[in-house]
C-alpha cells in the first residue's frame, strides 16, 4: 500500500481470474464470485487500522462499502458477516460518517441512485441486531455504537428498533453482552429516546407466575448486572443508569411521560424498565447495591456510583396512587 493516495493501489491476486485492484473489484465482483470473500476480507483486516481509513476515504472505497450493504441481506453468510465487518470498523472513524452524510447528496455528474444514505443503512443494521445468528447481531451492535456517538433529531426513530433487541441481549449465557450495554449507554445519551428505553417492557415472566413474582423477576434480572466482578462491566451498567437518571431528573420524567410508550399489551406500568428502576422495589435494590459499589476500590466506580445515588435523590418517589392502581 502506498503513503501517499495519489500512489494507492491495493491489488488481490486468485490463481484462475489474476490481480484485481481493490476498487476495481468492488465494483464488478458478484455475491457468486470465489473473489468476493478475500476482497472483503482484505479491507476489513486494513480498515481495523485507523491509518488506512483516510486512503481508503479518499479513495472511494468506504462509499462503494456503504453502496453494497443494502443489497447483501442474500449473500453467502461468510461474505455477507465480513461487509458487516468492514461496515463496522469504518463507522469507527468519525470521518467516514461526515464523509457518508456528505454522500447523500449527489455530486455533480454522479448517478443519484449510488448515493447511499445514513438512515437507510442504519435501519438495515437495526434489524440485523434481532438476528438469530449471534455473530452477525454482534457485529451489527458494534456498527450502531460506533454510529450513535451522535444522534440527530432525524435519526431517533431509526435507532427506537434496537432498544427491545438490546434489553433482550443484555445477559446472555450468565453473562452480561458488554456489545448491547455500549449500544444501550449511547441509546441513553439521546434525550428523545430515553423515554422510549423507559418504556420498554423487561422480562418475560411465566403466566404461572403472579403478578408481585414478575415484577420481583424482572426487577432482580436487571440488576444481576451490578453483580459483576468485572470493572468494565459495572463502568457500563453505572454510566447507563446515570445517562438514564440523568434524563429523568432534568427532563422531570414520569410515568406520564413514558406511558405512550409502554411496550407491554396491556400497558401495565410495572413491567416497564421505568418501574423496574425507579419503581419502590427496583429503586431500594438499586440503591442498596449502588451504595456497596460506592466503596469499590476502583475510583471510577467509586465515583459513578456517589454520582447516581446524588442524582437518585432528585428523583421523586413512585406515587403510591400508582402503586394502588397495580
Amino acid at each position: 500500500m502506498g503513503q501517499q493516495s495519489s500512489a494507492f493501489v491495493v491489488e488481490i491476486a486468485n490463481p484462475r481470474l489474476g490481480r484485481f485492484q481493490l476498487l476495481t473489484a468492488l465494483h464488478i465482483v458478484d455475491s457468486s464470485s470465489e473473489l468476493l470473500l478475500p476482497l472483503l476480507t482484505v479491507i476489513s483486516n486494513c480498515t481495523a487500522r485507523v491509518g488506512n481509513q483516510v486512503l481508503f476515504r479518499e479513495n472511494s472505497i468506504v462509499k462503494r462499502v456503504y453502496q453494497l450493504f443494502p443489497s447483501s441481506a442474500h449473500w453467502p453468510r461468510p461474505c455477507r458477516i465480513m461487509l458487516l465487518q468492514c461496515l463496522a470498523n469504518m463507522c469507527g472513524d468519525f470521518n467516514n460518517l461526515v464523509s457518508f452524510l456528505t454522500c447523500a447528496v449527489p455530486f455533480e455528474n454522479e448517478d443519484i441512485h449510488l448515493q447511499p444514505t445514513l438512515q437507510g443503512s442504519t435501519a438495515l443494521l437495526v434489524k440485523k441486531v434481532s438476528s438469530s445468528d449471534e455473530t452477525e447481531a454482534t457485529i451489527a451492535m458494534q456498527a450502531l455504537t460506533n454510529l450513535s456517538r451522535n444522534i440527530q433529531p432525524s435519526q431517533v426513530n431509526d435507532y427506537v428498533p434496537a432498544i427491545g433487541p438490546c434489553l433482550d441481549r443484555l445477559w446472555i449465557r450468565g453473562e452480561t453482552n458488554l456489545n448491547a450495554l455500549r449500544l444501550l449507554v449511547n441509546l441513553a445519551c439521546c434525550p428523545q429516546i430515553v423515554p422510549m428505553i423507559l418504556g420498554s417492557k423487561v422480562g418475560k415472566c411465566s403466566s404461572r407466575l403472579r403478578l408481585n413474582d414478575c415484577i420481583f423477576e424482572s426487577v432482580m434480572g436487571l440488576f444481576r448486572l451490578l453483580d459483576c466482578d468485572k470493572d468494565e462491566v459495572l463502568l457500563r451498567v453505572l454510566t447507563w443508569l446515570l445517562c438514564l437518571s440523568s434524563a429523568v431528573h432534568a427532563l422531570s420524567i414520569t410515568y406520564d411521560v413514558i406511558a405512550p410508550h409502554n411496550m407491554d399489551p396491556f400497558h401495565n406500568p410495572s413491567h416497564t424498565l421505568f418501574y423496574s428502576i425507579y419503581g419502590p422495589q427496583g429503586r431500594t435494590e438499586m440503591e442498596s447495591r449502588v451504595e456497596e459499589l460506592r466503596n469499590s476500590s476502583n475510583l471510577e466506580i467509586s465515583t459513578k456510583s456517589e454520582r447516581l445515588l446524588e442524582t437518585l435523590k432528585k428523583i421523586p418517589r413512585w406515587p403510591s396512587t400508582t402503586l394502588n392502581q397495580l
